[in-house]
């Protein structure tokens, strides 16, 4: 079994350092951690807002279905939110600007809010397919493969914060990632490790 030596800085991505630069991360959802500074009161707000449920024995937060871009927020009685289902951190900002708006159109006076990325999931697709058996066979200590309940073989590197969902027609998710710019960093710095099982055409 290979073991993975622990890397804790990762290279600047720049095209020329990588012989396939279009083999790159593109960034699907964006998770955002915002805080908007004022309490509110989750249950008469989701009396008047329409798109808006809620239900404290269940869980802490209220749910609310932004359709304009098309995201979910999680609301706190803290004012903390959670927004998710973003493809890109502007996408997201603006979705967060509107909801501040909508609350104080709700009776909620919002002054300010802050935000910044919690997790960016990430996808690359590969111009080949991938040995995933191999690589849960070489990396086992760093793997999970069960594919009678999982398509995928999970990689979770080792020092590295982020996970990858490694699927055999060369598809490849990584999660975890605090920006797009690190998710490249990462999948630059271990993309051997999928370059080794690629599947060679007979």
């Amino acid at each position: 079994m290979r073991a993975l030596a622990n890397h804790r800085a990762y290279p600047k991505y720049t095209p020329m350092q990588d012989d396939t630069s279009g083999v790159v991360p593109k960034l699907q959802n964006v998770v955002m951690i915002c805080d908007m500074h004022v309490t509110i009161d989750l249950l008469r707000l989701a009396w008047t807002l329409p798109g808006m449920s809620y239900n404290p024995k269940g869980f802490a937060a209220a749910i609310f279905y932004n359709k304009d871009p098309q995201c979910t927020f999680l609301l706190f009685a803290s004012g903390q939110m959670v927004c998710t289902g973003c493809s890109s951190v502007l996408q997201a900002s603006r979705a967060i600007y509107g909801m501040k708006a909508l609350l104080n159109t709700y009776g909620v006076p919002c002054t300010r809010v802050t935000f910044r990325p919690k997790n960016v999931v990430c996808s690359v697709t590969l111009p080949f397919q991938i040995d995933v058996e191999q690589i849960h066979a070489s990396y086992g200590q760093h793997t999970s493969y069960e594919p009678g309940l999982f398509p995928g073989c999970v990689f979770k590197p080792p020092a590295c914060t982020c996970t990858f969902l490694l699927f055999s027609s060369g598809n490849v998710v990584i999660t975890g990632a605090e920006s797009l710019d690190h998710a490249t960093q990462v999948f630059l710095r271990f993309k051997h490790v999928i370059w080794a099982v690629k599947v060679h055409d007979e």
